[in-house]
């Protein structure tokens, strides 16, 4: 008995600390990304439409964007997963508001992705 619940307690262990370092390793991501935002804007010239539109259109903004919108909802699922696994005690709950959780990111992204894609194309 003794080691099926060492067995188990090892793969939680080891569950939480994946779940902790793709966590860690999207916010990694994230700083550089957001500095380089929020420095590109605040050097613009101007905040009108047509410099904005012009702004985006650029292969390098749309991709650093693109990458942003799916590290942070990667990023943002993440937690709040780990918020689900921490407060809710039930399993079958806390199993369904996880998927729940993540197609809502996921249709999220896809959403942000799209917009971008048209506001690019024109």
């Amino acid at each position: 008995m003794t080691n099926k619940t060492n067995s188990v307690n090892t793969h939680s262990a080891h569950k939480g600390s994946g779940h902790f370092l793709k966590q860690k390793f999207s916010a990694m991501i994230l700083i550089p990304i957001v500095l380089w935002f929020c420095f590109s804007i605040a050097i613009m010239p101007s905040m009108d439409y047509e410099y904005m539109l012009l702004w985006l259109k650029s292969p390098y903004n749309y991709i650093l964007l693109s990458i942003t919108l799916i590290t942070g909802f990667y990023h943002l699922q993440l937690g709040l997963q780990m918020i689900i696994e921490d407060y809710i005690a039930e399993d079958n709950l806390q199993r369904n508001m996880i998927l729940m959780t993540k197609w809502i990111c996921i249709m999220l992204c896809v959403v942000g992705l799209i917009s971008l894609f048209y506001i690019v194309l024109g």
